[in-house]
């Protein structure tokens, strides 16, 4: 049984993604990180989340520990969900530019969604089949 966690420390501005398996924890980064979504597929598990890069959040999935960024870093985008169908990789999520929010869905890492606009606070929160 996996059930995922985001842990808060140093007075609210320090975020730790961390995964629970079986009441034991590991931590996916050393902080300003958080994670949103997780999937087993297999032996493998994927964390969907962001991770702060000093600038702008980074839209970003973890596999088996291993951090696979999904965005430049240029601008803030948010990975929301992860989901696994045969060999492909999907994740839901979004781009924040300013007030505007887009939905975005990456495939194997790839970004996949074109530029429309979602209404404003607009954003792909889950992904499944």
């Amino acid at each position: 049984m996996y059930a995922w966690v985001v842990e808060n420390t140093d007075a609210g501005r320090n975020f730790v993604a961390k995964i629970w398996k079986n009441g034991s924890g590991t931590s996916l980064t050393t902080g300003k990180a958080v994670a949103r979504s997780v999937f087993v597929s297999g032996t493998d598990v994927y964390v969907a989340g962001y991770e702060y890069n000093g600038t702008h959040q980074v839209a970003t999935v973890w596999k088996n520990g291993v951090t696979i960024p999904l965005s430049n870093g240029t601008s803030d985008m948010f990975a929301n969900s992860v989901f696994v169908y045969g060999t492909d990789v999907y994740v839901a999520g979004r781009e924040e530019v300013g007030p505007v929010y887009f939905a975005k869905i990456w495939k194997n890492g790839v970004l996949t969604t074109s530029a429309n606009q979602l209404p404003l606070f607009g954003s792909y929160f889950h992904i499944c089949k």
